[in-house]
């Protein structure tokens, strides 16, 4: 018989005591432990429970064991955590209900770690289980309170202290665009902080300090484009009064805050256009003449400071220039009575002693009854309109001034033909008369033939006065007077008075008018002065050559009368064409160069155009148009 060698293990059952000795004191550790704690086979069943676990259950782990206690509803799932955590070799944690010895289920976070040899099997599970009953009961009061809100399109969103989503509702859903399912329980502050790009710690912080927090945010969403919400955060508590998580609001106002932005861009651009243009706007309150809004534009016209209180209705008519401030009442009031618009101008005295033109502007707003509760409009700055109207009305005197020294120096040159002009009926007038007394002397007097002397000496006498009074006319000052002007019949008045002049300077005068030309709305004396302006101006240009002197009217497009003078004299100076109808600009040794200027200046004042052309030949024809009656009708 062979007898085996004997083998030395000492070591072994030395290491086997100890690990013995091991096992009873880790048992005895966790007997103390004040939760209940596990360990399994590689299978999963019990090895140990603690007796925390056997007095909560009512079991040991040999009776009843773990799986007994779990609620039928979350074995299945709860296996399922552990086979996949046991095929990949790595901690897991699920949240169960277990049993109690009574039969009442509490909920509890299990949590399991596995001891791997180093051939990466798994040698024994250990874990813990934790009671969360109290927050399961919290966050499901978080859903339900959530879920109140739920019909809402406002973004309701539920997190534990920890940051963990809880709760996603379909506002948030259609706001950021992630499903409650894809936000919930596995997306902690990965999620937030996409969503909410300011620090969470300090939004928290002021939750946990102050029970809630609101402001504004700038968010991401799922498809990265950026919003803005108005956030209201809240502090959950328990039964207990713990906090257990908070919940949030939050209401997309990204359009307003546009719309806010756009209307901030809008006022400025407003209150630039009005500084720019010396306008501000305004309202008061009927009944009590109460100021209601006044721009920033409005309060520097009337010399108050923005940054004081809206002036008072008597700190208003307070700045009116005392001469005005009764006219300014009166048509306030008139506009109120009547419910019409309200149109006045007026001046205000600024405290600097400063004197600014007010035009005011501005509209009723009616009640439902029709009664008038408020006046809304503009009050703008005419200051430089009414200097700028005085201004024109100095010039106006002035050329008018021009035009009257250049009618009399005119009439002046024009002495020998006149009063040959007016000799010629006179001389008539004494032969018809003379002729008369003749035929009344006879011994049988001809009272026909005395009759029709006497006649002819009548049509003489006035004619003579005809004469003389077109004269006296382009002699007398006056204001512009329009009046309905037949153009044909002053050019053939014009004519006749300087037939004596052409004559002398050896000038033919032609005249082709346009029959039944319609009127023109024109002032008569300055339109004869123009005439004669340009008539004289040809029968000059040939005073040494001798001509013809052609004036032409007719009817152009759009009810436009041309009037043309055409010479055959020197022409047009060929390197100042552009000046000759500049005032003091001439080409005669003894002339003013005020007649093609004034001429200018009268056929602009009737809305007319003048122009100068060279001829084909000699000399040079001006034109002029005028507006007639038809065309200032349409």
């Amino acid at each position: 018989m062979t007898r085996k060698p004997l083998t030395n293990i000492t070591e072994q059952k030395r290491a086997a005591d100890a690990l013995r000795r091991s096992e009873r004191e880790l048992r005895q550790v966790i007997e103390t432990i004040p939760a209940m704690v596990w360990t399994a086979l590689p299978d999963g069943s019990n090895a140990l429970m603690n007796r925390r676990w056997t007095e909560y259950t009512g079991s040991s782990a040999a009776g009843l064991g773990w799986q007994g206690a779990v609620h039928p509803d979350d074995l299945k799932r709860h296996m399922e955590v552990f086979s996949a955590s046991s095929a990949s070799r790595s901690p897991f944690e699920d949240e169960i209900r277990f049993r109690r010895f009574d039969g009442e289920y509490r909920w509890f976070l299990v949590q399991g770690m596995p001891l791997v040899d180093d051939g990466a099997n798994i040698l024994k599970w250990y874990g813990i289980v934790t009671d969360i009953e109290d927050r399961k009961r919290a966050e499901q009061v978080l859903r339900e309170q959530a879920s109140l809100l739920s019909l809402t399109h406002d973004a309701i969103l539920v997190c534990d202290l920890n940051g963990i989503l809880k709760y996603w509702n379909r506002g948030a859903e259609e706001l950021y665009g992630w499903t409650p399912e894809e936000a919930t329980g596995n997306l902690t502050h990965g999620l937030l902080k996409t969503v909410f790009p300011t620090s969470l710690e300090e939004i928290t912080a002021e939750v946990m300090n102050k029970g809630r927090w609101e402001g504004e945010l700038a968010q991401t969403k799922k498809d990265s484009k950026q919003i803005v919400t108005a956030s209201r955060w809240s502090l959950q508590r328990d039964e207990k009064g713990s906090p257990v998580g908070f919940l949030e609001t939050n209401n997309d106002i990204t359009k307003r805050r546009r719309a806010e932005e756009a209307l901030k861009r809008n006022e400025s651009y407003l209150a630039q256009a009005q500084s720019l243009a010396h306008i501000g706007s305004w309202a008061f309150e009927v009944p009590a003449r109460k100021l209601l809004y006044l721009s920033d534009e409005w309060y520097r016209l009337f010399g108050f400071d923005t940054k004081d209180s809206l002036p008072t209705w008597e700190q208003r008519v307070q700045r009116i220039h005392p001469e005005d401030r009764a006219g300014n009442q009166a048509a306030i009031n008139r506009a109120i009575e009547e419910k019409s618009n309200l149109d006045v101008e007026f001046r205000i005295l600024l405290p600097n002693s400063t004197v600014r033109h007010i035009r005011s502007v501005g509209h009723p707003v009616l009640d439902p009854s029709g009664d008038v509760t408020q006046f809304v409009g503009v009050a703008m700055d005419v200051t430089a309109n009414k200097q700028a109207e005085e201004e024109r009305e100095r010039l106006r005197r002035a050329q008018a001034e021009l035009a009257y020294i250049n009618r009399v120096s005119t009439l002046g040159e024009l002495t020998a033909s006149l009063a040959h002009e007016i000799k010629q009926p006179i001389g008539a007038a004494v032969t018809n008369a003379e002729a008369c007394v003749r035929l009344f002397d006879r011994d049988q007097p001809d009272i026909p033939e005395a009759r029709e002397a006497a006649l002819e000496m009548v049509k003489d006498a006035r004619r003579a006065a005809d004469i003389i009074d077109r004269v006296r006319s382009l002699y007398q000052r006056g204001s512009s007077e329009l009046e309905a002007v037949d153009v044909n019949e002053i050019i053939r008045e014009m004519a006749v008075m300087l037939q004596n002049e052409a004559h002398r300077r050896s000038v033919a005068i032609h005249t082709d008018l346009a029959a039944a030309l319609p009127k023109v709305m024109a002032d008569r004396v300055q339109l004869q002065q123009a005439l004669m302006n340009l008539m004289l101006n040809g029968i000059e240009a040939m005073q040494e050559t001798g001509g013809d002197l052609s004036v032409r009217s007719q009817l152009v497009g759009d009810g436009q009368l041309l009037i043309s003078v055409a010479d055959t004299g020197v022409g047009l100076p060929a390197d100042n064409v552009d000046k000759i109808f500049d005032a003091f600009f001439t080409t005669k040794s003894q002339g003013t160069g005020l007649g093609l200027a004034i001429t200018r200046s009268i056929v602009k004042s009737h809305r007319g155009r003048i122009w100068a052309t060279a001829n084909s030949g000699r000399g040079a024809t001006f034109h002029f148009t005028l507006p007639s009656t038809v065309a200032v009708a349409a």
